[in-house]
């Protein structure tokens, strides 16, 4: 299901395992994101997403991946690891036109084709699956000096012990300030998370299950969140609450944005904590 958060539709259009390598065609859906990132934290992020899209997939349950569901935190870390190499092999309308040509054009495509470092993390992917996502990059990986990660041998990772890390007080401008009008909480109180999700994880103080309740959410009203929903991840703020929704406040490179979210759709959500190598 496309949502209108979404920069891209992905498809799987082959994969040869014996290469270690899959074709990802990437159509650009939003003109802000300009053209298809070709670098490994993208691809790595796009392969990670097929375990949440897909989760329920025979072929998905139990393969290297979906077994290490902790690569979603240490995709900065680990990508160059794990992505021996992202090229163009086709294109289409690419880059995308900027201004007015935008809206008159054909959708801007790319295919990538990713060379994993273990034919592993290919064993859950296959022809024919696609998606809408909201995955942005932040660049290639940082370098990477052991050897080639392979299902089973992940590096080890920590939640930094600033609790500020990675966190931001939410902009206040014209347009951000009509999103907080009928808030639970001021403005000048609120922040969030100010990278992609995959950086963060919960604490152990993150609430689960039927502890998820209105009266419970009350305590993070404004508090950045990792919030785990079927399906996928969010952050952001927490900025009104109903009996049976929340209103999801986020912000992302200058982008503003809020959502509303089931209750019976969250599966755990807590205070965001920013993901760290371990020294």
């Amino acid at each position: 299901m496309r949502s209108s958060n979404d920069f891209y539709d992905i498809e799987i259009e082959s994969v040869n395992v014996p290469t270690r390598e899959v074709d990802i065609r990437v159509t650009v859906m939003d003109e802000q994101v300009g053209a298809v990132p070709l670098d490994d934290t993208f691809a790595m992020l796009l392969l990670l997403e097929v375990t949440e899209f897909f989760g329920e997939d025979p072929q998905v349950v139990g393969s290297p991946m979906h077994r290490a569901p902790e690569l979603f935190e240490r995709v900065i870390d680990d990508a160059a690891g794990l992505i021996e190499e992202v090229r163009y092999v086709r294109e289409e309308n690419h880059p995308p036109p900027k201004g007015e040509a935008w809206f008159d054009a054909p959708r801007a495509c790319a295919t990538l084709r990713v060379r994993t470092s273990h034919e592993g993390w290919l064993a859950h992917v296959r022809a024919g699956m696609a998606w809408s996502t909201s995955t942005l990059t932040e660049g290639p990986a940082e370098p990477w000096s052991g050897p080639p990660l392979v299902p089973g041998e992940p590096a080890p990772s920590t939640l930094s012990a600033d609790t500020t890390r990675g966190i931001a007080p939410v902009t206040v401008n014209a347009r951000t300030t009509g999103m907080f009008r009928d808030a639970e909480v001021a403005i000048e109180n609120a922040a969030v998370p100010n990278e992609p999700h995959h950086r963060y994880a919960l604490g152990d103080d993150a609430l689960q299950g039927d502890a998820i309740t209105p009266e419970a959410l009350q305590a993070l009203l404004g508090v950045p969140v990792l919030m785990r929903v079927q399906g996928g991840a969010r952050v952001g703020c927490i900025i009104r609450i109903w009996p049976g929704l929340v209103r999801l406040y986020h912000e992302n490179d200058g982008a503003f944005g809020f959502e509303g979210v089931p209750l019976h759709t969250i599966e755990a959500v807590g205070r965001a904590r920013y993901v760290a190598r371990a020294d």
